[in-house]
Order: C-alpha cells, then sequence, then structure tokens
C-alpha cells in the first residue's frame, strides 16, 4: 500500500465535514416544516451537547487518520533496502553522493543547499543527517549567515571545507569581490585551526596576511586569489600558519606570493601558480619548488612572458614518478624548454601548453622534440592529430585514436607564422611506431596566398582525414585537391570529410574538383583515384549560394555506384558558427557524447521524485471517490488492509530467508574447513591474523580484516563473535564505536593498543595521529589489560600519564613523544605505580626513563633514540646493557652521545643471547661499546658513524672490533659488498660466501669521512685479518650523482684483484672504463678478474664502453707505427653484462657491437627505466 500523505488527511476531513453538514442542513430543513419552536434552555443544552460530541468526533477521526498514516508510512519505508542498512553505511552512502559537491562548479547548488533537500525526504533521512556532524563540515559564501552558524555548530569538531567561490566558476578567473565576502572571511578565519581546505579571494595585503597567519594545522587544501599581487612575508620571527606546519595535498596561488621553503609541500599532489606579475618566482626557484613536491601529480603554471633563465642555473634532472598532467599556458618558450629538459616525468598523460614566439622562435624545433619525447611515454596506441590553422596561431592535439581520453596533449603556439610552425611540426617527425593514424586540418581566416604556403608543406602527408575551412579564400586549396601535387600524387589523397562555413571560391572550381576526384576513365596520377568523400558540408550566408553549381555538386557526389547513403549536406541559411561548430561536435568530433533532457540528473533526485510519485498515487487514488465518508468502518478496513499486507509481506519474505539460509547452510557443510573443532577453527584463524597484530605501513587494521572474515558466512561470524582473544587489538585507525565493541567483546582478555600513525611505525611519526588524545584515555581506563602499547604522545604530560599507569601484565612498550623529556618519580614512586610489569621490549624515542629502574631485567628488545639533551653517557648506556642479561636486539641511535672515559667504561661483560646489534652512535662511544661486550651470538651489526667530530683514527680499530664479532657468524670465507654514495660517504657489508645466510650480515657507514681514506683503512684491515675472502668475494656499487668523479676512488683499488661484480647506477662512469681499459700502477688491468658487470641509467660514452671491451678482448685496431705490446695478459671475459636504459636512450649500433664480441647469453639491453 502507498503511504498517505497530511494533504491525504485533509481531503478525508473535508468529506467528513461535508457530510456533517448535509446531516446538519437535514435537521433544519425538519424543523422549519414544524413552523416556529420555541427555543428553550434544555434545547440549547442538547444543541450544546450535540456540537460537543461532533468536535470531539473530529478530533478522534483525525487523530485516528494521522495515527495511522504515520504507522503507514512507517512501514513503507521499513521496505526500502536502502532504510534497512546499518547507520555508518547509510551515512557512507550519503557522504560519497555529497562528494562530488564539495568543490563547487558554476552555478550549482551548495553543499548544504543539497543537504537540505535531502533532510526532506522523510524523517530517518532528517534524523541521520541532523545527528551527523561530518556531513555539515563543507561551509560556502553563498549561505546565508544564519545557515553557515548552524552548520559550524552542527560540524562539532570536524576539519572544515571553506568554499569561497562565488557563482561564476574557479577563483582563478575572478575579477571581482563575492558579496559578503569580509564577513565570510572573518567568519573561516575564527575557525582556521579546523581547515581543511580552503578557497578564498582576499581584497588587499592586509587579508592575505591574516589569512597566511593563521594558525591551520589540518590543512590539505589551500586555493588562495589575491585582487591585487602580492608577495606574503613574515619578520620578526614569525612564520607561515604560525608554524603549525599543515601538510598540504593541493595548493593554487592566484596574485598571492608565499614563503615557498617554510611550506610543507613534501606531500603536495596538485600545484597551481598563476597571475603573479613582478612577483613570480624565477625559472630556478620554480624548478626548486618541484623539487620539495616528492608526490605531486598535477601542476598547473600561468606567469605570462617570465623571465629566461641561465641554463647553468638549472640543476640537475629529477624524476617526478607521479606527476600525470602538466599544463603552461601561458609561459615563455625559455621557461618551457628548460621545465622540458629538466623534469623527468615517466608517468604524464596529459601535456597543455600555450606558448609565446615573439622573441624565441628559434626554441620551437626543441620544445616539439622534447613535447614528443613526453608524447613517446605514454602512447600505447594508435592515436588522432587535429591542427588547427590562424594567420600567427597554430594549435595541435593528439589523443588516442578509440577516443578513450587516456592520455591528451595539447600545445598552442602564437605570434609565429603558421606556416613556419606547420612546417617545424611536420618536419620534427618521431619514429614510425608513434605516427599518427589520422590527421584533423582546420583553417580560419586564411588568404588564398597563406592557404597556398600551408598547402605546400602538406605534400607526402597521406594521413590526412578531415579538413574544415571558416572564413577563408579556397582557391589554392580547390586547386591543390583538383591536381598533382609535387610527388605527383593526389592533394589530400585520403580526404573523407571537407567542412566548408562562410568561404570565398569560385563556384566552377569547386565543381571542376569534385568532377577530376569523381571521373571515370584512366587515372594518370600514382596511387589511383582517391576515395570519395564521406561528408561534403558547404554553408553560406543567405542569398550567397549558387544553387545551380551546388546542386551539380551534390548530384555527382550522390550518383550510381558513389556511396549514396553519404551525401552532401547543403545549409545555405547558416545560424551562426557557434550553431555550425555544435552540429559538427554531434557528428563528427571525437569527443562527441549524446546529450538528452535528464541525463545529468543525479541517483538521489531520482529518488526524491520516486518517493514523491508514490504519495501522489494515493492523492489520485483517493480522487476518484467522490463519495468518500470516513466513519469507523472505513478505519477499520484500513487497519485490516495493512495488517493483512504487512503479515502477507513478513511471510513471503521469512519464507525466502528460511530457503536461503537452509541452502547456504548446506553448502557451507560440505566445506572441509568447517567441519574442524570449534577449537582448531579458532587457532587456524588466530594465526591467519597474528602478522597483523603489528600493523604494516598501509595494510588495513587487525579489527579490519577481523570484520571482513565475519562476512564470510554465518558460521564464522558466530566463532568470531563469540571468541574473546579475536577482540584484543585495538588501533586508533578504528573508528570509535568499532573500538568500543571491540573493547567489550574482548572480556578480561590482555589487549594490545597500536596508536601509530598511518604512514608507519612510532618511531618515525612527525605528528601525533588524529584522534590522538581521545585514544590515548581509552587506553588509560585499560591499563591493568595492557599487553602491548604502542603510541605516540603529544607532550610530557601525557608521556607522564602513560608511565605512571598501573600495568602489571605488560610486555612490550613502544612510545615517541613530539618534545624530549626526562620523567622523574618523586615521594617514592615509581614507573606503573610499583606493579613491576615483566617487559619483554621496550622502545623510547623522545622519552628518557629512570635508567636504573627494574622493568629493564627481562628485556629480549630495545631500543633507544631521539633524546637530544636528554642522552644516557656512554657509561649509563654500558650500566642498561648490564641489566639486561637476556637481550636478543638492541637498535641505539643517540648523536649526542658524550666522549667516555676509558677508566669508566667498566670491566667487559657477555650478552650470550644478543643476536643484533645497530648503533647509530658517535664513533668514539662506538668503539666503547664493541670493545666492552662480547656478543658469541651475534649475527647482525649495522654501524653508522659520523666522523665530523670524532678523529678519523678510530676507523680501524673499529673495522677490527667487527671482524671479531663476525668471526663466528661469517666463517673464514665471505663476501664484502662496498658501496659508494657520496665523496665522503661510504657503506661496506660482510655476507658468508657461498649459500645465502638468512640475518648474517655485518654494515658499516661512515659520513663525514672522504672514501677515497676509507676504502684505503678498510682494504688494510682486510689484508691484515685471518679471513680469506672466497672466489667471489668482492661487489662494488656506485650508487652516487652524475657529478661525482670516481677517478680518485678508482686509483685506490690498485692491486685488489678479487673484485668480481660492480654495479653502477644513476652516475657517470666514464673513469669506470678508462681504468678498465688500460694498465693500473701495478702495470695491470684494472679489475683483472672482473666477471659481471651492471649499469643502470649511468652517463657514459659509447665510444669508451666498447674501447674498453676490444681491449679487454685484444680486438683493438693494430698501428703500425704507435702499437706496441705492453707484455700483459688479457684478462679473463666477462660472463654477464647487463645495461638498462630509459626508452630510446641507447645507442644500439654500439651496443649491437658489444654483444657480438660478448658472445650470444652474456648481454642483456633493457629500456625500462622509469625516471
Amino acid at each position: 500500500m502507498n503511504p498517505a500523505t497530511p494533504a491525504t488527511v485533509e481531503f478525508v476531513v473535508d468529506i467528513l465535514l461535508q457530510s456533517i453538514r448535509e446531516e446538519n442542513k437535514n435537521a433544519v430543513e425538519a424543523m422549519s416544516k414544524l413552523g416556529d419552536p420555541k427555543i428553550g434552555d434544555e434545547m440549547l443544552g442538547q444543541v450544546d451537547g450535540y456540537v460537543g460530541a461532533i468536535k470531539s468526533t473530529l478530533d478522534a477521526v483525525q487523530r485516528r487518520l494521522l495515527d495511522k498514516m504515520s504507522a503507514l508510512h512507517t512501514e513503507h519505508n521499513k521496505m526500502i533496502p536502502l532504510h534497512r542498512l546499518p547507520i555508518e553505511i547509510f551515512v557512507l552512502i550519503i557522504t560519497g553522493a555529497l562528494e562530488s559537491f564539495q568543490t563547487r562548479l558554476w552555478t550549482r547548488q551548495t553543499h548544504l543547499g543539497r543537504l537540505t533537500i535531502l533532510s526532506q525526504v522523510c524523517k530517518r533521512w532528517r534524523d541521520v543527517i541532523g545527528s551527523t556532524p561530518s556531513l555539515w563540515a563543507t561551509i560556502d559564501i553563498r549561505d546565508p549567515a544564519a545557515v553557515i552558524s548552524t552548520a559550524i555548530s552542527r560540524s562539532s569538531n570536524h576539519s572544515l571545507n571553506i568554499i569561497g567561490a562565488s557563482s561564476s566558476g574557479s577563483l582563478k578567473y575572478w575579477d571581482n569581490l563575492p558579496a559578503r565576502w569580509k564577513q565570510f572571511e572573518n567568519t573561516a578565519i575564527m575557525h582556521s585551526t579546523r581547515w581543511r581546505s580552503i578557497q578564498l579571494v582576499v581584497a588587499s595585503s592586509e587579508d592575505a596576511q591574516a589569512l597566511m597567519s593563521a594558525p591551520a594545522p589540518r590543512l590539505q587544501s589551500l586555493e588562495v586569489k589575491s585582487m591585487a599581487p602580492y608577495r606574503v612575508s613574515f619578520q620578526g620571527g614569525g612564520s607561515i600558519f604560525q608554524g603549525t606546519g599543515p601538510r598540504l595535498r593541493r595548493l593554487a596561488m592566484h596574485g598571492l606570493t608565499i614563503p615557498w621553503r617554510e611550506c610543507n609541500l613534501r606531500d603536495l599532489q596538485y600545484l597551481s601558480i598563476s597571475g603573479l606579475g613582478e612577483f613570480a618566482p624565477s625559472c630556478e626557484e620554480f624548478l626548486e619548488i618541484l623539487r620539495m613536491c616528492h608526490t605531486l601529480v598535477e601542476v598547473n603554471l600561468s606567469l605570462g612572458s617570465a623571465a629566461t633563465v641561465e641554463s647553468s642555473k638549472k640543476g640537475p634532472p629529477f624524476t617526478m614518478t607521479q606527476l600525470r598532467s602538466m599544463s603552461f599556458r601561458p609561459l615563455s618558450p625559455s621557461w618551457t624548454s628548460v621545465i622540458l629538459q629538466t623534469i623527468r616525468t615517466p608517468s604524464v598523460q596529459y601535456v597543455c601548453l600555450e606558448l609565446d614566439f615573439s622573441s624565441a622562435g628559434y626554441l620551437l624545433p626543441s620544445i616539439i622534440k622534447r613535447a614528443r619525447a613526453l608524447f613517446s611515454t605514454a602512447i600505447d596506441s594508435t592515436y588522432h592529430l587535429e591542427i588547427s590553422v590562424w594567420g600567427n596561431r597554430l594549435e595541435w592535439t593528439c589523443y588516442p585514436s578509440d577516443m578513450s581520453r587516456r592520455w591528451k596533449f595539447d600545445i598552442t603556439a602564437m605570434n609565429n607564422p603558421a606556416v613556419e610552425t606547420l612546417e617545424t611540426l611536420l618536419v620534427e617527425k618521431s619514429p614510425n611506431r608513434f605516427a599518427p593514424e589520422s590527421i584533423s586540418l582546420d583553417f580560419h581566416a586564411l588568404s588564398d596566398s597563406e592557404f597556398s604556403a600551408s598547402l605546400l608543406k602538406l605534400d607526402g602527408v597521406d594521413c590526412i582525414r578531415t579538413i574544415g575551412a571558416y572564413d577563408c579564400e579556397l582557391e589554392s586549396l580547390l586547386t591543390y585537391m583538383s591536381g598533382a601535387t609535387t610527388n605527383y600524387e593526389w592533394g589530400l589523397p585520403e580526404l573523407e570529410d571537407f567542412y566548408v562555413y562562410d568561404c570565398d571560391y569560385e563556384p566552377s572550381r569547386l565543381l571542376e574538383m569534385v568532377l577530376a576526384r569523381y571521373r571515370e576513365g584512366d587515372v594518370t596520377l600514382g596511387g589511383g583515384r582517391p576515395p570519395p568523400f564521406k561528408d561534403l558540408n558547404i554553408s553560406h550566408a543567405p542569398g550567397e549560394a549558387d544553387e545551380e553549381t551546388l546542386g551539380l555538386v551534390e548530384d555527382i557526389r550522390s550518383g550510381p555506384g558513389l556511396l549514396p547513403a553519404a551525401i552532401i549536406r547543403l545549409d545555405v541559411e547558416p545560424t551562426g558558427l557557434r550553431a555550425l561548430l555544435l552540429d559538427l561536435s554531434l557528428t563528427t568530433h571525437p569527443y562527441h557524447i549524446d546529450y538528452e533532457p535528464g541525463h545529468d540528473r543525479s541517483a538521489i533526485g531520482i529518488l526524491i521524485q520516486s518517493i514523491n510519485d508514490e504519495n501522489k498515487n494515493v492523492l489520485e487514488a483517493m480522487s476518484y471517490r467522490e463519495d468518500t465518508k470516513v466513519h469507523t468502518g472505513t478505519l477499520s478496513h484500513v487497519d485490516d488492509y495493512a495488517c493483512a499486507l504487512k503479515s502477507t509481506l513478513e511471510t513471503v519474505q521469512r519464507q525466502m530467508l528460511d530457503k536461503i539460509s537452509a541452502i547456504r547452510t548446506e553448502h557451507n557443510r560440505l566445506i572441509p574447513l568447517h567441519r574442524l573443532p570449534i577449537e582448531n577453527f579458532v587457532q587456524i584463524i588466530t594465526g591467519a591474523l597474528e602478522p597483523f597484530n603489528t600493523r604494516g605501513y598501509s595494510g588495513p587494521t587487525h579489527l579490519a580484516r577481523l570484520v571482513a572474515l565475519c562476512e564470510v558466512c554465518r558460521r564464522w561470524r558466530e566463532v568470531i563473535n563469540s571468541t574473546p582473544s579475536f577482540w584484543t587489538t585495538i588501533d586508533i585507525l578504528d573508528p570509535p564505536a568499532v573500538t568500543s565493541a571491540a573493547i567489550s567483546r574482548s572480556a578480561n582478555h590482555r589487549l594490545n593498543f597500536i596508536g601509530a600513525p598511518r604512514s608507519g611505525a612510532v618511531r618515525f611519526a612527525s605528528r601525533p595521529p588524529d584522534r590522538c588524545a581521545e585514544f590515548s584515555r581509552t587506553a588509560m581506563m585499560h591499563s591493568t589489560r595492557w599487553r602491548s602499547i604502542e603510541l605516540v604522545a603529544a607532550s610530557p604530560e601525557d608521556v607522564l600519564a602513560i608511565m605512571n599507569a598501573p600495568a602489571p601484565v605488560l610486555q612490550s612498550l613502544e612510545m615517541k613523544s613530539m618534545a624530549p623529556s626526562q620523567l622523574y618519580f618523586q615521594n617514592g614512586a615509581s614507573m606503573f605505580q610499583n606493579t613491576n610489569p615483566r617487559l619483554r621490549r621496550l622502545g623510547l624515542h623522545g622519552v628518557a626513563i629512570p635508567w636504573d629502574s627494574s622493568i629493564l631485567r627481562d628485556l629480549q628488545y630495545l631500543s633507544i633514540s631521539t633524546l637530544d639533551n636528554f642522552v644516557p653517557s656512554c657509561e649509563e648506556i654500558l650500566r642498561i646493557l648490564r641489566a639486561c642479561p637476556g637481550l636478543v636486539e638492541v637498535h641505539l641511535s643517540l648523536k649526542l652521545i658524550a666522549t667516555v672515559k676509558t677508566s669508566k667504561k667498566g670491566p667487559p661483560f657477555t650478552l650470550p643471547q644478543l643476536v643484533s646489534m645497530s648503533f647509530s652512535l658517535s664513533p668514539s662511544s662506538t668503539l666503547v661499546l664493541l670493545k666492552t661486550i662480547r656478543a658469541p651470538s651475534v649475527q647482525s651489526v649495522n654501524l653508522d658513524l659520523d666522523f665530523n667530530s670524532d678523529p678519523s683514527r678510530l676507523l680501524s680499530p673499529i673495522i677490527k672490533s667487527t671482524h671479531a664479532l663476525s668471526a663466528t657468524a661469517l666463517g673464514e670465507q665471505y663476501r664484502l659488498l662496498i658501496t659508494l654514495s657520496h665523496h665522503r660517504c661510504l657503506s661496506w657489508s660482510c655476507e658468508p660466501a657461498g649459500t645465502y645466510c638468512s640475518g648474517r650480515k655485518f654494515t658499516i657507514t661512515t659520513r663525514g669521512k672522504p672514501a677515497t681514506e676509507t676504502v684505503d683503512v678498510l682494504l688494510t684491515e682486510i689484508d691484515a685479518s685471518r679471513f680469506t675472502l672466497g672466489h667471489r668475494d668482492i661487489e662494488l656499487h656506485f650508487d652516487c650523482t652524475y657529478y661525482l668523479n670516481i677517478s680518485t676512488f678508482l686509483e685506490k683499488l690498485d692491486g685488489v684483484d678479487r673484485i668480481t661484480t660492480i654495479t653502477a647506477a644513476s652516475c657517470d662512469i666514464d673513469p669506470l672504463f678508462t681504468y678498465m681499459s688500460g694498465a693500473t700502477m701495478d702495470d695491470d688491468w684494472g679489475f683483472p678478474n672482473l666477471e659481471g658487470l651492471t649499469i643502470y641509467d649511468c652517463d657514459y660514452e659509447p665510444s669508451l664502453l666498447l674501447g674498453m671491451i676490444k681491449a679487454r678482448y685484444g680486438l683493438e685496431e693494430e698501428d703500425s707505427e704507435d702499437s706496441e705490446d705492453d707484455g700483459r695478459d688479457l684478462p679473463p671475459p666477462l660472463k654477464w653484462m647487463t645495461i638498462s636504459h630509459v626508452s630510446g636512450e641507447a645507442d644500439k649500433d654500439t651496443l649491437d657491437l658489444v654483444e657480438e664480441i660478448l658472445g650470444p647469453g652474456s648481454f642483456e639491453l633493457h629500456e625500462d627505466v622509469e625516471r
């Protein structure tokens, strides 16, 4: 049954009143026949009683009707599938529907306006929307002030989206201030700490300064337009956003320059800069800005005629791996050339360039080449090329032939003769596999001479399918299409569509062209007769067309055997250029989409309309009843009908659900896993979830995975819900409702609290995660049940509160304080209120505790870092380690540790179970620890040493001590990997030779000491040690910059004859080839026993590579006068060589010669490098 509306109630009541009026009328007529009766008190009392009874009856009927209508509404709404969803999912649906309107375009309704419409659907929608703060967090300048105030109050403490755009579009194109802008700006600044995104216009420098000085810790998206160009600056120690450091994802500055280096741009995904005038950054500054934006996806730059950049200042090339879209319009060619040359964009899919060549026409060929290089990385299929020609302007666009818009490249060249630009474009041809499948040409307002010059450039271009001419002189074009070109072929031999709009031409010339291309008989031109036109469209002003000639053209065009279905369309009364272009777009444009009224209706609008239609049906059904009277019998009938309908629907639904449940139950019984005892099933799920008790970087939380398992089937859901041990891992990323439910279901089991940020581990957190305070309060309430806790504390007070909580069963604690602090306990108090938890794992980052505490005695894992001024001394560190006899793994990263006195370090001691050590300490402190600690079971050592403040002489004893530790783990044969990263940074690692042994690795990294000196000390200590190097023992890795000269480093390797493998990545390796080609200081080959060479994206001269191979293989060309045998034996041939390049950069001819010399199976070339 369709539900009734209040209008239905009024309609029924009106019928009832009408029936009462008719009864009263009958009574009056009956009394008039009795003459002139006397009215006494008794009769008046009867009338009053009658009136009161009528009123009471009406009230009762109306109440019952309203109750019944409300019940019918409720029952009807219950049957809607959408209303059976949980509230959380229902809110997600509404949020997703409204998400596309948070950034408003043009004149559509505001976010709050649409929210108000949704609130009018029904009571349930209104209740849910009114009680969900997140739906009210988008504030628009077009909303009334009262609505804005209500929305802010209802949004609670949620982050706000502020939209200060007018109804005319994007901020970038504003030329006036919107209404109420000042009041709106003041309201926005009052809530700056809650900004998530803001779009705003500022009228003056004071407004801009106030906006950029507001604290905005949550801000992710900022778009500002200043009516007058202005540079924001801060004096007296001030900083942008008061130093709150928001992590911006989207930034657009129109007319406003900010201190770019002070902004946190490392997470930026969208950047737009325009209208800066005299405050525009230089090209070097803009490149530095892009270097800071590692995750940039889209960049738009509009700076007009910016200054020319000096090539020497542009800096080295760099790669933006996630950049998809670049738009530079307008921008000077010099800027564009430098940016395209400097930025590597392997993932780019959209490029839009608008260039003014009035003073830099010589840059056009190089820009086209670089644009083609970008284009070659994106193309994955055939493509279509559109070229539009004006007098001094030419625009060309490339997009896929299948019109999928996977990528698009659009370039406009202005203030350069279009004929010259067209010639350059056609001359700078790309490889054949990048040739266009089809070309469309549009000519606008060209004279006959300009047309003639353009056509000469098209000889030999045989894939032009479409030509459009608008307001041009066509004599040269028609002549060109009628006869032979310089290649003795037809002009435009593949032309299929020809459009002429308001052009000047001789009708006889048009008729001659059509006759020439359609004439039967011998064909004297090469390539045969051109195909007939598929579409010939000619438009003229009224009265200007030669209808007789055009009639002949149409007859020829639609003659026998000439595709009669494709006929000429003649429009002799055009309605304007706009109408013609629209018509063309609806018939031939590759991006055409058919439009029908109503296609832009949203799903929510359709839903609202359907509900209104259902309610309307009730009124229409009742309007057909002319004699409707509502009385007790009618209401009883309505009751019976509603109950019967409800009962029938419930019965059918129960039967269907029972059948479905029975089928699913039978199906599940056949699964072998479900035949196991519940205890074994619980063990299986526990083992599957165990790796997720400690959350990874980006995976779902433990409870999220648990909820996903609950959705498998009913049995899984019942088992999981009834097993408290599954619900003991509480994550800060879970919603509060899920967290509360998990704690209640976990019964009295021990809890694991994970308060790490979404981006990774607690140690590397740069700010407290969202809801940190709320999560800490929840954790504190259950401290007696802690089994493990990972938490980021915002202040020392929060740290003290955690360490003061009673935690008798705590086994693992990892805490990061955003402000380093030292904990003190007074009046006999101690950590965890003397509950003495037996910790197995302890990680303190920015937190210093009383290091003599008894909680250290059972530790197996210890990590201490980022203590700054509260760093323990070396003696205290040794006391800490002595107090942990069962320690298995230790990590220390304490840069400011003081130098230790030898007399205070104490006697050596043994940690028998210690397997892994990682020290990032001063060299002096590291040496003391290595000499004091005995670790017979150690298998992994990682040392990071900074020699900027300590003497270099300490390196030798540190290497000796490390070798002593590694004696038992590595054995007598091991392989050595040496990596050069910088001229003052060298690292090396030792691993067992032969079979791979997991976890056995000894690594040392030195900084602040010349790499040449470091490698000298290393090789000396290797020669002096008792170990012998295995057959494949030394590997070299060059992982440095292009500007580092490795010649000096290579000289230090003279005499080292056990280097078997070399890997070089992203560096200049010409010195390496030179070193390997000739004699060293020992009159031997450079790397005489080299077996393999890997080169990845390096810079080198192909001739040097070929010369090195020829020299080592004895294939150098003999010179009778200068050639002389030096007496050296040739080194053994290389077993393998692998070279990787960016696609198109490899010198294939040289590398083919190298492959011939090395032999089959010994050389590999890969062109899959992405920069």
